[in-house]
């Protein structure tokens, strides 16, 4: 079983609510790290001979072209995390589809290739908002989305906890959605396989449920993040709850991480899939994407 590795490519202080204590207009005046904890990615990814897809913050590749470049050239996957790091449910479906489309147009003039690959900030797109957020990618030509988080008291009840077929109002096949990988805990669904549950799951238990997942034929995911492998990055300007949660226990990351590297397969999101869900044919979001043009 082919489980999937991706990462965030978003720098240090990219957390959503942010713009309430340094605003948009001044990010470029924090301090930049992204390419060092980039890079630092990805030669852990060349030491367990892993191809992992990175989903680019469109506000870090138009100030980082080369990364990206960078990224593509060691034979990654490229894929969006839209522009401005903005939760989708804060979004109308028009602002929503403006941040998706410059995030793509972006990406695609720099590296030659539009993404197919989607994932919203923080898991944003819930049980209200996938009813006009799946037909939008579709739209833009994306084929996979990384956005839901199955979580009752984020997304609300119902969501599918494995990878799926979306299909449009005609019924075709058109956007393969894999959910963050979460456990069944009495009443809830939790993530374990990234942030602050990666960093604190005991390694033994992040084994033994991705040997039960692959057992029962479910691929699970890795998502990891530039900053969690850079140490020496400063402080966010925030509560001290979410400077905790941001920061606890970092060097737990690439240990963890490490350690399923060498025990499973690990592969980029769209090879994940491939061995799940049927993909969606490309004429047909192509032929979406023409209607709204």
């Amino acid at each position: 079983m082919l489980n999937a590795l991706s990462v965030d490519v978003e720098e240090w202080f990219h957390v959503c609510g942010i713009e309430r204590v340094v605003p948009r207009e001044r990010w470029d005046e924090l301090e930049s790290r992204v390419e060092l904890g980039t890079r630092r990615v990805l030669d852990f990814c060349d030491r367990h001979q892993a191809r992992a897809t990175f989903f680019v913050l469109g506000w870090v590749a138009e100030r980082h072209p080369e990364l990206v470049r960078t990224i593509r050239a060691a034979g990654h996957e490229v894929a969006s995390h839209g522009m401005w790091h903005r939760k989708v449910f804060q979004l109308t479906p028009e602002q929503f589809e403006a941040d998706v489309r410059d995030s793509r147009d972006l990406l695609a003039a720099i590296t030659g290739a539009a993404p197919t690959a989607f994932r919203a900030p923080e898991w944003s797109i819930d049980a209200d908002r996938r009813r006009w957020a799946y037909p939008i990618l579709a739209r833009q030509g994306f084929r996979d989305d990384s956005s839901v988080s199955p979580i009752t008291w984020i997304s609300g009840a119902g969501l599918e906890t494995r990878p799926f077929l979306w299909r449009d109002e005609r019924g075709e096949a058109a956007l393969r959605v894999f959910p963050v990988t979460t456990m069944r805990l009495f009443w809830e669904n939790l993530p374990f396989t990234g942030g602050m549950g990666f960093r604190t799951s005991p390694y033994w238990y992040t084994a033994h449920f991705f040997e039960r997942l692959n057992r029962a034929g479910v691929p699970g995911m890795i998502y990891l993040h530039p900053w969690e492998f850079d140490d020496a990055q400063p402080r966010l300007p925030l509560g001290p709850v979410v400077r905790f949660m941001h920061g606890f226990n970092l060097r737990a990351v690439e240990r963890n991480a490490g350690g399923l590297l060498r025990h499973f397969r690990f592969g980029t999101l769209s090879d994940a899939l491939d061995a799940v869900v049927e993909r969606p044919r490309r004429a047909s979001a192509r032929s979406l994407a023409e209607s709204v043009a």
